[in-house]
């Protein structure tokens, strides 16, 4: 009952609140720490930038999960409502579904308003590739993608992590995404982000299919196409550069009947109505009631594995 409780007040606080002002939001230190450590460990040929990745990875993954589940265990022995209220707010900072949410709807109200330009600047919340040249279905599309993407990384991965391993599970699962996501990528850190990106890639492997294939039921409550979200979630699962962004990118793009593009990258999903800006409004919808699926089947995986731990 303890983990469900903090996973569903987590949830509403989220929903109420959003994000923590930035001062207190861990993610936030994650990423000065990066910054700070990447000064000292950035340097040397390929092979030493790859071993000092890792070393600073693993740093900065273990700087946020020790300290949490001693803080937590300490708690817990002392006062177990405070315990409680940390375990909530801390758990919190490692999922981000209201903003998620309204990231994308102020991409989607820009665009209403005609505005490409704020649009732009605004899909920077959500999508880290150029934009200059997007016109507005590739800015629609990008939207979508996040919302589709983000489902993983956003909600479900670090709630999973939670029923398995703890408020310190889900930070540890932050900790590795946010790494991701600054040194992770081709280019400059090629070598040097490439254990972050390995490790994030791991990290959402079975979350992403949970991922997908909860999109593809959540289709069904909003009278979306479900056959079409699956097999796209399959055939898309195979056009991106990860291993895991395809299934739920598909299984949006299908069950919004929809091509997404990225381009010079992949287009996922067959034109079967036109990519506009209720497009975004559809893939919002999908969003929701995916995640309240997610914590149907969170708080069903406690029961479940608490009933195989005693027997």
């Amino acid at each position: 009952m303890e983990t469900c409780l903090i996973l569903i007040f987590a949830f509403f606080l989220d929903l109420v609140f959003g994000e923590p002002p930035a001062i207190l939001h861990p993610v936030v230190y994650m990423g000065k720490l990066i910054r700070f450590l990447e000064y000292y460990f950035f340097k040397g040929n390929t092979l030493t930038q790859f071993l000092l990745g890792a070393c600073l990875s693993l740093l900065v993954i273990a700087a946020f999960t020790i300290p949490t589940y001693f803080l937590l265990t300490f708690l817990k022995e002392k006062s177990y409502s405070i315990y409680l209220f940390i375990s909530i707010v801390l758990l919190k900072t490692t999922f981000a579904l209201k903003t998620l949410k309204d990231s994308a709807k102020v991409v989607k109200d820009s665009l209403s308003k005609k505005d490409l330009l704020l649009a732009k600047e605004q899909l920077k919340s959500l999508v880290s590739r150029e934009n200059k040249d997007l016109d507005e279905r590739l800015i629609i599309s990008a939207t979508i993608e996040s919302v589709g993407e983000n489902t993983t990384d956003s909600v479900i991965s670090p709630w999973l992590f939670f029923v398995f391993f703890g408020v310190p599970g889900a930070m540890a699962f932050r900790a590795i995404n946010t790494l991701d996501a600054m040194i992770g990528y081709r280019g400059k850190y090629e070598y040097f982000g490439k254990f972050a990106a390995r490790l994030d890639d791991i990290a959402n492997l079975i979350p992403a299919r949970i991922a997908g294939l909860l999109i593809c039921m959540a289709s069904l409550f909003v009278k979306k196409d479900f056959l079409s979200s699956f097999s796209t979630m399959l055939s898309g699962s195979k056009k991106t550069e990860s291993p895991n962004a395809g299934f739920t990118i598909g299984a949006i793009a299908g069950a919004l009947g929809v091509e997404l593009e990225k381009k010079g990258h992949y287009k996922i999903g067959k034109t079967k109505k036109p990519l506009d800006i209720t497009a975004i409004e559809d893939g919002i919808k999908v969003l929701e009631v995916t995640a309240i699926a997610a914590l149907f089947l969170c708080i069903g995986l406690v029961f479940l594995r608490d009933q195989i731990l005693n027997g």
